[in-house]
């Protein structure tokens, strides 16, 4: 390989590499704090009206919804924390404090965004009680169990996720010169999360992703097709008759044509992280290091994926309020 060939190689390279910090900027530095604070302030605003007056809502429903802005809300903030913070703040936030949270600000996104998924399937089972067994009796205590039984599920699921980081300090010495023209050294700390023997094991590894990749996509995935279907199957048959129907059954149907848009907005949203998921479990089933796949376009799907479940978490109060379901 002649000079002139490596040359082009290496440019080629930097300027990859450069279009990869830009796209990660925008998306993960402009784009996802935008929306996801934007998101989040909804969610807050939802959560207090919800909280505050009496909406006509059931109870169990009217819980469920509660725990979802909860689980979005913290899922946005904990995103900013470990994905805009240090595209923002480079030099002071990404070399000194955010290498110090990611340990624990990083499982903690990922409670949130599980409980978040399970309160979207819980959403969707009560709608399909409400809407397919109209006269059929919830138990009042019902609401609690489930949602003590989601975020326990959740912690369960990924309490192994606190072991995988640890904090590694480093000290760099670097000399300069002083007012004298006498040579200085300066001394310099960093803070680097790095992964720990158990994210390493291959064995815990392939486990992990399995059970991330069935539990947090593909069952409730399944399981928000099968319903909505039931769900859309019923509005679709009651239409007719709609006149006879009462006040609070309309209002049933129309929560539950809005949270058709909700789901749909949930499958487009996590098919990416789902791909990317399937991508990992496919180098490690192969038993290859998973950075062989791991590209500059792998990369830039990532960070699409990030901007994409904060989407997600951030735009049921807007689907409420332009369906006018809740807040009118």
């Amino acid at each position: 390989m002649d000079n002139e060939t490596v040359e082009l190689a290496i440019q080629q390279s930097i300027q990859q590499h450069r279009l990869v910090y830009v796209y990660k900027f925008w998306l993960e530095g402009v784009f996802l704090p935008v929306v996801g604070g934007v998101g989040a302030i909804g969610n807050i605003a939802m959560f207090y009206i919800i909280l505050k007056h009496d909406l006509g809502l059931k109870q169990l429903f009217r819980q469920l919804i509660i725990l979802l802005l909860i689980s979005d809300t913290m899922c946005v903030v904990s995103s900013i924390l470990i994905f805009s913070l240090p595209r923002l703040l480079p030099s002071s936030y990404y070399l000194s404090v955010g290498p110090l949270l990611v340990p624990y600000i990083l499982p903690l996104a990922e409670i949130s965004l599980t409980v978040s998924v399970y309160a979207t399937v819980g959403v969707a089972l009560e709608r399909w009680i409400s809407v397919c067994l109209p006269h059929k009796q919830v138990p009042v205590y019902s609401g609690l169990c489930l949602i003590i039984l989601i975020i326990m599920g959740s912690v369960v699921l990924n309490i192994t996720r606190f072991f995988e980081y640890k904090i590694v300090k480093k000290v760099y010495l670097t000399q300069t010169y002083d007012e004298k023209n006498e040579i200085l050294t300066v001394e310099s700390t960093i803070f680097e999360p790095v992964a720990t023997e158990l994210r390493l094991n291959k064995t815990y590894s392939k486990v992990s992703t399995i059970v991330s990749l069935c539990i947090l996509h593909i069952l409730p995935l399944a399981l928000l097709t099968c319903l909505y279907k039931a769900i859309y199957t019923a509005i679709k048959a009651r239409a007719a008759r709609l006149s006879s129907m009462t006040t609070r059954q309309r209002r049933d149907l129309n929560v539950a044509a809005t949270l058709i848009i909700i789901v749909f907005v949930f499958l487009l949203c996590h098919s990416f992280k789902c791909f990317i998921n399937f991508v990992e479990l496919f180098a490690l089933i192969k038993d290859s290091d998973p950075e062989e796949y791991w590209g500059a376009g792998m990369t830039v799907v990532v960070a699409v994926s990030h901007f994409l479940v904060i989407f997600n978490c951030s735009t049921n109060f807007i689907i409420y309020c332009y369906k006018e379901n809740i807040l009118t």
